[in-house]
């Protein structure tokens, strides 16, 4: 035994490897982050995105100008909000978070 540091057993990992681990987890973690948010970007800027933007759009006009099809835009906005309020859809934290509101709008009130 004369004095050298013992090895390390296979079965547990050296100070450095756990460093490393660490390392790669936070790595990991970040490359998932990013995905993440290209895929809410791209959520974004999705052509039915863009549809529901314009129906918000022609509708908050529709309340500055009274015009035909008001009705049937403030339906198709009931549609959608009572669509997302369907609980698989409720697991979405974004989704979830805005819930009140959405709620509001699935009302003729």
């Amino acid at each position: 035994m004369g004095g050298q540091p013992r090895k390390a057993t296979r079965y547990w990992p050296t100070a450095p490897d756990t460093a490393a681990r660490a390392k790669r987890r936070t790595e990991d973690l970040d490359a998932e982050i990013v995905r993440m948010r290209a895929e809410v970007k791209e959520a974004e800027n999705s052509q039915e995105a863009k549809r529901f933007d314009l129906l918000a759009l022609r509708l908050q006009l529709g309340v500055l100008e009274p015009e035909p099809g008001f009705v049937k835009l403030r339906r198709q906005v009931q549609d959608i909000a009572e669509a997302l309020l369907d609980p698989t859809t409720l697991n979405n934290p974004v989704v979830a978070k805005h819930r009140e509101l959405l709620a509001d709008l699935a009302t003729d009130a």
